[in-house]
């Protein structure tokens, strides 16, 4: 497996630049990806509720037809209200942004305290306590923060996830044919 990564880790150093470059862009220009955000947001679930929709209307089984019909139906009238109104379809974005760091954050710290025993326990709780704070600050300069953050902070999840990319190229290089056992 790792021979065959390793002779491909040239689409690791692509894709790794790509979300570096994406992630910069998205840094520099928060609020142009906070609004190109949102309208995806919308058009995917407008698409996505067509598709179950339609899902439902063909597949008659009982349980089935209504659970697909109706997932359908809120999908698309949930798109269809971000698309119609896109200030407040990124500030619902930006407020479950902002429940999804605490709870992340929350869980992290507990894990961090299960972990505690374990070497670098410290890192999962400086996660979750950076998370907690992301939230904080999203909240306190609301509403203003709705129309950045989001671009904000996919474009650092962009870069961290580029670098990422790209060191795990580097690494392929450097694993032996025994690790990859």
């Amino acid at each position: 497996m790792f021979e065959q990564l390793r002779k491909e880790k040239g689409i690791f150093y692509f894709e790794g630049a790509l979300f570096i470059i994406l992630g910069i862009l998205a840094i520099v220009l928060p609020q142009i990806m906070t609004v190109s955000l949102g309208i995806m947001a919308g058009v995917f679930l407008v698409l996505a509720g067509i598709v179950m929709f339609f899902r439902g209307l063909r597949l008659k089984t009982r349980g089935i037809f209504w659970s697909s019909t109706l997932a359908g139906i809120v999908s698309l009238i949930i798109g269809v209200l971000i698309l119609m109104n896109l200030t407040a379809g990124i500030y619902a974005l930006t407020l479950l942004l902002i429940a999804f760091l605490c709870f992340e954050g929350i869980f992290k710290i507990i894990l961090a305290n299960i972990l505690k025993p374990a070497a670098n326990w410290g890192y999962m709780l400086f996660s979750g306590i950076t998370a907690l704070v992301l939230a904080f600050l999203i909240v306190i300069g609301l509403p203003a923060t709705a129309f950045w953050a989001l671009g904000l902070i996919f474009g650092v999840y962009l870069l961290v996830a580029g670098f990422s990319m790209i060191a795990f190229g580097i690494g392929l290089g450097k694993t032996t044919h025994a690790e990859s056992y």
